[in-house]
């Protein structure tokens, strides 16, 4: 997992450090160390991950070639949701309303 990309959607859907290991019932220390690389997570925890921060498991994972191209395809359909009225976009910092 790139320690950026964890980081980047942990703080895009408004969690800090703290509040993101109380999410998956994990010590701060363990999410701290999944941000760094240095310890990789269960199934159940990345499967939790996915839905907490709203990312599929190969953006997660940061399986490079596929994150560039994931995020485009999310930018494409949120781009399509809001045009619909389907999607709105939450300020920076705002948690996500799905748990």
């Amino acid at each position: 997992m790139s320690t950026n990309t964890l980081r980047r959607l942990r703080r895009e859907n408004g969690y800090t450090q703290r509040q993101l290991a109380q999410e998956l019932m994990l010590s701060e220390s363990t999410v701290k160390e999944y941000e760094q690389g240095r310890r990789k997570m269960s199934k159940e925890t990345l499967s939790r991950l996915e839905q907490l921060l709203d990312a599929p498991a190969a953006c997660l994972l940061n399986q490079p070639e596929e994150e560039e191209q994931m995020e485009e395809i999310i930018s494409e359909i949120k781009i399509r949701l809001m045009q619909r009225g389907i999607y709105e976009k939450r300020p920076a910092g705002q948690k996500s309303a799905r748990r």
